[in-house]
């Protein structure tokens, strides 16, 4: 019996610049924090908003995840993996989980398309990846004068000016997560 899949994403902010620096002294850096995650198979998908709810969300992500992959001999599937792996390990999930990963863009590449997870979302599945992805990212994930050089707080995240961005941010988050376990089914499903 084939285990089941999740697909898993994550976005952070972190004041340390992660392509010139690197993930290590992303994630360990001291203003590194989780934002959001996403956790979608295919019956359920769970989004987790750690800002607005920190310690409920944070409490019932430790349980999904590690009751997904402990308890079901589930497989969570995240595009370039790493990351996803050095964030988990940063909120201290049992390190059991760490080697029930698998990545989507290796499943990418072995299927003939893209690396990056927009042009495979785009070659394997009918699920494009949001456009605005990366402004987002600039809104909430690097210090800028509209966070206040800070990670984002329940207070901006709720406010008129924000509120509209941070559901969206959450929304793309679960697409990415989304497309991840479709890249994953899909290839499994072809017989590879």
């Amino acid at each position: 019996m084939a285990r089941p899949l999740a697909g898993l994403d994550f976005e952070t902010y972190g004041d340390v610049n992660l392509p010139k620096h690197g993930l290590a002294r992303y994630v360990d850096g001291p203003t590194f924090t989780p934002l959001l995650a996403s956790f979608v198979t295919k019956s359920v998908e769970e989004e987790f908003d750690f800002v607005r709810y920190p310690h409920r969300h944070v409490a019932r992500f430790r349980d999904v995840v590690e009751e997904f992959v402990l308890d079901a001999d589930g497989i969570l599937v995240a595009h370039n993996v790493g990351f996803e792996r050095a964030v988990l390990r940063r909120m201290s999930i049992d390190p059991d989980v760490l080697p029930n990963m698998v990545d989507s863009a290796v499943i990418s590449r072995a299927m003939g398309a893209a690396s990056s997870l927009e042009g495979a979302s785009n070659q394997l599945t009918d699920l494009p990846k949001m456009e605005e992805g990366k402004r987002l990212i600039q809104k909430f994930s690097v210090p800028n004068e509209g966070n206040s050089w800070q990670a984002p707080t329940p207070e901006l995240v709720q406010s008129s000016r924000f509120r509209y961005d941070w559901a969206l941010f959450q929304t793309y988050c679960t697409g990415d997560a989304r497309a991840s376990l479709l890249i994953a089914q899909q290839y499994l499903e072809s017989g590879n």
